[in-house]
């Protein structure tokens, strides 16, 4: 899990910020092999692609979507996430 996130997640977020020239609203960075969170981010849904990546996540039990059509992390997920941020 900790790959997948590391190349879809993270190196997505840092392309995307480095392309972008947005470097001061990264929620996330980098330092020393480690993963450090700089600020909250509320998933919302946006691009085609936002609804694959979020249905494979459901599928794989890591994302969960309630009434109001909020995407949440499950258990599951927030305990990868947390892993992964504390490497």
């Amino acid at each position: 899990m900790q790959h997948l996130i590391s190349k879809w997640v993270l190196d997505q977020h840092d392309r995307i910020m480095y392309e972008k020239r947005r470097l001061d609203s990264c929620w996330v960075r980098r330092a020393e092999g480690r993963i450090y969170k700089d600020q909250d981010y509320g998933p919302r849904l946006r691009s085609s692609r936002h609804r694959n990546a979020v249905s494979i996540l459901r599928d794989l039990g890591l994302l969960e979507i309630d009434g109001d059509d909020q995407v949440l992390l499950t258990d599951e997920g927030g305990k990868i996430l947390e892993r992964v941020l504390s490497e």
